[in-house]
């Protein structure tokens, strides 16, 4: 997996995996994830980063199981600047553990966490090609045994994708944002349920993380 920047390459070597249990579980990463960086006036690959198979502090909610690292997402965005995903995963569970959002500038040799939270079931990032400046996250309780659906704990931020500056954002009642679309005027658009179950149309703002009616 790679992705492509204006002065260069940052790409994954992924390591070997085992099976998993079946029934839609993962396999399971048995060695290191290097995240590798290659100048386009170069052949050689420059080690930026790497993401042990287990992750650490290992702290999952059972004492049999462990939380494994997944490199899910690499991308590019404004010049040479790249987003890594990584999610860290319980034994034999789908759902659970941890996600975080890496950004990369290897041509200052910058590697920081910009993202990091409970991965506590459905969730979405929202950046379009029109929109390389700002990248939003939504993450909500799905309705998998033995927590039911809820919002109550349902995070929302901003993200501006030059600086790595990130901004939590309060939706509406839900917290949840229905079918978020960035449009060209580089805001959000999208629908929040009311307390009646009615959907109303909101704008955000990620200059000021302000919300106001769409």
């Amino acid at each position: 997996m790679e992705a492509k920047g204006n002065n260069g390459a940052l790409w994954i070597k992924y390591p070997a995996f085992k099976n998993g249990a079946g029934g839609g579980w993962p396999d399971w990463p048995l060695g290191d994830y290097e995240i590798n960086y290659r100048p386009s006036n170069s052949n050689k690959d420059e080690l930026l980063k790497i993401f042990p198979a287990i992750s650490e502090p290992s702290n999952p909610p059972c004492q049999s199981c462990q939380l494994y690292n997944y490199v899910n997402m690499v991308a590019t965005v404004a010049d040479n600047h790249f987003l890594v995903e990584v999610g860290m995963r319980e034994t034999n569970a789908q759902n659970g553990g941890n996600i975080q959002l890496w950004w990369f500038e290897p041509d200052t040799q910058t590697v920081k966490l910009i993202l990091t939270g409970p991965e506590i079931g459905g969730g979405r990032f929202s950046v379009e090609t029109h929109n390389t400046n700002w990248l939003f996250f939504n993450q909500w309780r799905t309705a998998l045994n033995p927590e039911p659906f809820s919002t109550d704990d349902a995070q929302a931020f901003v993200i501006n994708l030059l600086t790595g500056e990130k901004t939590e954002v309060k939706l509406g009642d839900e917290n949840v944002a229905n079918q978020p679309t960035w449009q060209p005027d580089n805001k959000l658009y999208f629908a929040v349920k009311d307390a009646n179950g009615k959907n109303n149309s909101r704008v955000l703002d990620p200059q000021t993380g302000a919300v106001s009616p769409g």
